[in-house]
């Protein structure tokens, strides 16, 4: 039985200036943030290769709506957020969105926890 496992590395970038001479912008989008995944997959000892995940972040109404990134342009939705203040813990302020995914017969429950850190 095979399985996959690896190390996932996460960065950020803002590669992409999206003026109107720009083909690989997303229709209405001024200044998308972008987000790469990268990392190197081991099937077996001697299979490994690498691998990457793109996403593009857009704030939208009340709600950070995020889209999968395929060939260079924005693809499907993955997940669309809607951030509501939780109880004050921890020494501060949080703000917390639910979502779910669901890929094929895959269903993918995230949870995005942010500290606002002295912004109201």
């Amino acid at each position: 039985h095979e399985h996959v496992s690896g190390t996932v590395k996460y960065s950020k970038y803002w590669t992409r200036d999206c003026g109107e001479d720009d083909e690989a912008a997303s229709p209405g989008i001024e200044n998308p943030v972008l987000y790469r995944e990268d990392g190197v997959y081991e099937f077996s000892p001697t299979q490994k290769f690498d691998v990457f995940r793109e996403y593009e972040y857009e704030v939208k109404d009340d709600a950070l709506e995020i889209y999968f990134v395929e060939g260079g342009k924005r693809a499907h939705m993955f997940l669309s957020l809607k951030f509501v203040p939780t109880a004050e813990e921890e020494g501060g302020q949080w703000v917390k969105a639910t979502s779910d995914h669901l890929c094929i017969k895959d269903l993918y429950s995230a949870t995005f926890r942010v500290r606002l850190n002295g912004l109201s």
